[in-house]
């Protein structure tokens, strides 16, 4: 059970992860665009 519920809690940490990078790279191009708009102006 112990073994079970490690893989289980490493696959869902490895799910968040993946979450935290996707938004963390939204966020990143989302400042790129606003940037690419002052430099523009």
């Amino acid at each position: 059970m112990y073994i079970i519920g490690a893989i289980t809690g490493w696959a869902v940490k490895r799910n968040g992860v993946k979450k935290m990078i996707n938004s963390v790279q939204d966020e990143t191009k989302k400042d790129i665009r606003q940037l690419q708009k002052q430099i523009r102006k």
